[in-house]
Formats: C-alpha cells, structure tokens, sequence
C-alpha cells in the first residue's frame, strides 16, 4: 500500500511540474515552428543562388570568349531583366 502511495504522491508532483512548464512548453514550440520556417526560406533561397551561380559563370566565359569585358554584376542585372 505504501508503494500505492508514493507512486500516487509522484504522479501528482510530475503533473504539477507539467502543469508549470506548460507556458514554457507553449512559446518554446512557438519559436521552435518559427525558426523553420525561417530555415525553410533561407533553404529556398540559397537553393536559388545555387541555380543562377552557373549560369553566371557560363555567360561570363561565353562574353570572355568573345573578347567582350563583362562583370558578374552586369550579368546578374541583365538576368534580372529576364
């Protein structure tokens, strides 16, 4: 019965503590969802400069080639245009 008891009296204390980590809980998961989607756009993003960086470097080899002076700056802004 003792057993009974203590593990009565346990169960109430862990429910107690719970109860008092639930506004912590609460705003943890908040910035926790928060955080992913932030992570999610910056993957986007990244992803995106991933897929311009080699046409960058093509159409700077294809204008060198051709002995036309061209920057990457100017690239990206006639890409821009497109």
């Amino acid at each position: 019965m003792d057993k009974l008891e203590f593990a009565t009296s346990q169960v109430s204390i862990m429910q107690q503590e719970l109860s008092d980590l639930q506004p912590e809980l609460i705003k943890t998961s908040a910035d926790t969802e928060k955080l992913m989607v932030k992570i999610e756009n910056d993957t986007v993003e990244v992803e995106a400069k991933k897929e311009v960086h080699p046409v960058l470097i093509s159409l700077y080899y294809f204008f060198t080639c051709f002995g036309y002076p061209i920057s990457f700056d100017r690239i990206l802004s006639v890409i821009s245009l497109i």
